[in-house]
């Protein structure tokens, strides 16, 4: 147990934490995410492992004073020649219990931190969930700003809800 708070990339050793926290964001908040949880490709450890060990790309977590996972974030860089110049977030998830306490927040600019320092990133991207205008809201005051609307982006029962994708430049 850690006697303070931290954020930070996560390695081979949170594996098992990452998933449950995955598990738990796709039964949360199913509109956010494209994956379901009977077709999630993070549900293989093998998947999780070749995340956290990527020389680049990468998750990061905020760990609560008693070392719980609170909050999440992916981010993965483009490939090739035209689009390497590009980061995309994605994942991005806090607990319902930790909501409003800035910890997306953190978590967002340490994985936008991280990005800014990567050679040749010019351009961060993400996509937002039309239910999640919180989110949303998150996102603008880190100086994204939305560039397009895709109209019944996802299929969850009767609901279509759209995707707002954003972007904001790398200083």
């Amino acid at each position: 147990m850690s006697s303070t708070s931290e954020i930070r990339r996560l390695g081979p050793e949170d594996i098992e934490t990452y998933r449950a926290i995955r598990v738990e964001m796709l039964a949360d908040t199913p509109a956010s995410f494209g994956s379901s949880p009977e077709s999630d490709r993070c549900s293989d450890p093998a998947f999780i492992r070749e995340i956290v060990t990527h020389p680049v790309n990468g998750l990061f977590a905020y760990f609560d004073a008693e070392g719980a996972c609170q909050s999440v974030a992916g981010l993965v860089r483009m490939t090739g020649s035209k689009r390497s110049h590009v980061v995309q977030v994605y994942g991005v998830y806090t607990r319902p219990g930790a909501r409003r306490q800035g910890h997306g927040r953190r978590v967002m600019e340490a994985v936008l931190d991280y990005a800014a320092k990567l050679e040749g990133v010019e351009i961060a991207g993400l996509s937002v969930s039309s239910e999640a205008p919180a989110a949303q809201a998150m996102y603008e005051a880190q100086g994204f700003e939305a560039w397009g609307r895709e109209p019944q982006a996802l299929r969850i029962g009767d609901r279509r809800p759209a995707e707002i994708h954003m972007w904001r430049p790398m200083p």
